[in-house]
Order: structure tokens, then C-alpha cells, then sequence
């Protein structure tokens, strides 16, 4: 996974992912859960494109604290002349509270 995704993003990036995987490696749950799950995304998304950024309108000076990050879109990536930002949500329910969505008739 993280040589596929390695392969696809600049220097930049690289240093944000590596701060990703570090985070991951020290986080609790819920917070493992949810950098393992950006990181499959970002994954999947690397095996479509030819390159991809990591945290794109992040600040420029190399600052990787996954705790005060700007208000980024977790990936960018370039499609027929047009650039798309994608953001990543994880949403936790309950077993026995998740929600139930009625039929309407």
C-alpha cells in the first residue's frame, strides 16, 4: 500500500505521508481507525491516477502535525484537465445505534 501510493506523490507530500504512518502507528482507536482508513482511500485512489497530492492546501512549510492540520482536502489528483480534491469522512455508529431509514410507501 504505501509503496503504491509512495510512487504516485511529490517530495512534499511524501513527508506528509510519512507523518501519516507515524501517527498511525501511535494512535488509539478511533483515530487508528480512521488514518488506516484515509490511507486505503488514498491507496485505491493512487492505483487510478498518475499522481496524487496528500493534504494539497496544506501550509507549505513543511509542517506534518497531523494534530494542527490546515483545513485541507485529504487528496488532489488531476483528470482530463481538471483537478479534483477529495475529502475523507469516517462516520462511527454504534451496533445498536445505527441508524434505520424508512421505507416510504
Amino acid at each position: 500500500m504505501l509503496r503504491d501510493i509512495s510512487a504516485k506523490i511529490d517530495q512534499e507530500s511524501l513527508s506528509r505521508l510519512q507523518a501519516k504512518v507515524k501517527a498511525l502507528l501511535y494512535a488509539n482507536e478511533p483515530k487508528f481507525s480512521e488514518y488506516r482508513a484515509e490511507l486505503e482511500v488514498g491507496w485505491y485512489v493512487a492505483n487510478l491516477v498518475d499522481s496524487l497530492l496528500i493534504e494539497p492546501l496544506a501550509r507549505r512549510d513543511g509542517n506534518t502535525d497531523l494534530s494542527n492540520q490546515a483545513k485541507s482536502p485529504d487528496f488532489a489528483f488531476d483528470l482530463v484537465d481538471t483537478v479534483y480534491l477529495l475529502t475523507f469522512r469516517l462516520i462511527r455508529f454504534r451496533p445498536n445505534r445505527v441508524p434505520r431509514f424508512r421505507r416510504e410507501t
